[in-house]
């Protein structure tokens, strides 16, 4: 199966390192074609969330492209000392399989990573760089995961990154009551501004000012424009910053230290690339979380539940699989549809011109071509499910005889 992807994510290197390969919309779309320039590079995607930046490719027989190190220079960084993640063939295909329900996230069994699954392949083709192979390779994956999502429950709880940011704020103050700011209004600032809400929180939610049209934010939310975000810093209890920007929504320098409430004060950082300062951390008083150190586990999913999901990712690799290593068929599968469709069409032109003319026969036969030539398919593309792989080629064979003769 020539597929491999490379990654690095929360499990090889820490927020300082991931969020060096933390690329925009703009610099994804160039680093995909770049790709997908190389010698024997049929198609790429990028998977990226706030834990992980993973390049997925199909390619020729004989390529030796490789993920990682393309990544390391698109990063302009070394591998080492961290090492990426790297798979290929059937290991690149389970990795994305388990990686689109949860099984690899941080928080396991979180349901976000569905949708930035999703994203990653409509980005992808987007850029038109998404091949047949990554397209399926990445549409069965989203399936399984919706299956996942419907039949397994991992936890008792649904764990996510703004139930862990209520988790470490709880630590140090009580969240019922207490005044929220809540720094982007994307769909992660959303997410923690309900969370914080449920719980019994005032929350303020930043808004640009160039933005058009009514505030888009949770209802219950009070909106402050962004540019004047610090002066909520002092009357809020928790400040949690969610944004895409490349630069710090907040720096240590812009926290007054002489603010009495500090010593109570809890800022979440949920970015990557972080929003906050590192530096507020050394301030007396104040907390500092981001993504890694909030955590995550999986100490509560039940084993028969992961068994479960994993077998639907076991028969939806098999899919995959079948489908993958059919595709070297599809043109004697055409030529055989085609050659029956041809025969059906001679064998009843005679009688269709009977009934009804010669001038209406046209439009029937045409209809009649079409319909074999998708009955044959669809049977040849059955028998792939149902026969051992190792006789494709000579039933294939035989078919294609039977119908020249």
């Amino acid at each position: 199966m020539n597929i491999k992807m490379a990654g690095i994510d929360h499990t090889n290197a820490p927020i300082a390192i991931r969020e060096k390969f933390s690329f925009s919309s703009r610099l994804m779309s160039k680093i995909l074609s770049l790709a997908v320039s190389e010698s024997g590079v049929l198609g790429a995607a990028m998977l990226q969330t706030c834990n992980r930046t993973e390049l997925y490719v199909s390619y020729e027989a004989g390529c030796d492209f490789s993920p990682a190190g393309f990544l390391a220079d698109q990063a302009g960084y070394s591998e080492s000392p961290y090492a990426f993640s790297k798979r290929e063939g059937i290991e690149a295909a389970r990795h994305l399989f388990e990686t689109a329900c949860g099984m690899k996230s941080m928080i396991f069994g979180e349901k976000q990573i569905l949708a930035q699954t999703k994203a990653a392949i409509a980005f992808a083709r987007e850029c038109g760089t998404a091949d047949a192979a990554l397209e399926s390779l990445f549409n069965k994956a989203i399936d399984s995961a919706k299956k996942i999502a419907t039949n397994v429950r991992f936890a008792r709880d649904s764990a996510s990154a703004a139930s862990m940011a209520i988790a470490a704020a709880s630590k140090h103050l009580s969240i019922n009551g207490a005044k929220v700011l809540v720094i982007g209004n994307g769909e992660m600032g959303k997410l923690a501004a309900i969370a914080f809400q449920s719980n019994g929180a005032e929350v303020f939610m930043t808004l640009r000012r160039f933005k058009e049209g009514l505030p888009n934010i949770p209802e219950g939310c009070t909106a402050v424009e962004y540019e004047k975000r610090l002066e909520f810093i002092p009357v809020c209890d928790v400040v949690v910053s969610a944004t895409l920007s490349p630069h710090y929504t907040i720096t240590a320098g812009d926290i007054n230290t002489s603010d009495p409430g500090l010593g109570k004060k809890v800022f979440v950082d949920l970015a990557v690339p972080r929003d906050i300062d590192e530096q507020i951390a050394a301030i007396s008083g104040a907390a500092l979380y981001d993504i890694d150190s909030m955590g995550g586990s999986s100490a509560a999913c039940d084993p028969n539940e992961i068994m479960a999901a994993e077998a639907i990712i076991s028969d939806a690799l098999s899919d995959f699989a079948h489908w993958y290593y059919f595709r070297p068929y599809l043109p004697i599968v055409n030529e055989i549809s085609s050659r029956a469709a041809d025969d059906a069409k001679l064998r009843a032109s005679a009688k269709i011109k009977k009934a009804i003319g010669t001038e209406n026969a046209v439009i029937i036969e045409k209809e009649v071509y079409s319909a074999v030539y998708k009955v044959v398919g669809k049977l040849m593309f059955g028998f792939k499910d149902n026969l051992d792989p190792g006789l494709w080629e000579d039933c294939l064979e035989c078919m294609k005889k039977t119908v020249e003769a």
